[in-house]
């Protein structure tokens, strides 16, 4: 009984950030210009690369394009995504030992039958070494389940493009956890700087 409440929650919360990406008496903003920093996860507009974390492990993200936003049907949605995993702590993406994943991958839903328990989400994942980034329409990268690797992991959102560009010194990089925080909207043309790309 106790999974299946927290499942129905956990299912809440996703469902909450698929429908209402902004809030009622505030401004509409497109999630495919805008930087969202939920408790779960981070939403970045496509073309733009997400870095995780796990120690010293680093993996970069990048929605490619998304080729159906689950408006009229949430399980058809699809999304054309890269990830780049360095795993030796070097952080270094260009060296040869890089693995990397492009894959045409669905969102995040739940299957089996009542009770719902978390072990039933299925939906192609994202591949980052020793562990799986799952997304959800139309640009949310969630942390993976498990709470003891969740409170591990760490993301932070870039304007970068290439994984050439990838600098883990740069000191415009925020990393964020898990955990409750008010949602931050950032619109690309802002974040880092009107001069940015």
């Amino acid at each position: 009984m106790k999974k299946m409440i927290i499942s129905f929650i956990f299912l809440l919360l996703l469902m909450s950030i698929h429908f209402d990406m902004s809030f009622s008496g505030e401004e509409i903003i497109d999630p495919m210009t805008t930087i969202y920093i939920f408790p779960t996860g981070i939403g970045i507009p496509p073309g733009r690369l997400l870095l995780t974390r796990n120690g010293n492990e680093y993996c970069a993200v990048k929605i490619v394009k998304v080729e159906d936003r689950g408006e009229k049907d949430y399980a058809k949605s699809r999304a054309l995504v890269e990830a780049y995993y360095q795993g030796d702590q070097s952080g270094d993406f260009l060296k040869p030992n890089v693995k990397y994943q492009k894959s045409k991958i669905g969102p995040i839903r739940v299957g089996g039958c009542m009770p719902l328990d978390i072990h039933y989400l299925t939906g192609e994942s994202i591949k980052c070494g020793t562990y799986n980034l799952f997304w959800i329409p139309p640009v949310n990268i969630n942390f993976p389940f498990g709470k003891e690797l969740r409170e591990k992991i760490e993301f932070a959102p870039t304007n970068w493009e290439d994984i050439s560009e990838i600098n883990l010194s740069d000191p415009r990089l925020r990393w964020y956890r898990y955990g409750r925080r008010p949602v931050i909207k950032i619109p690309m043309k802002e974040y880092w700087g009107e001069s940015e790309k």
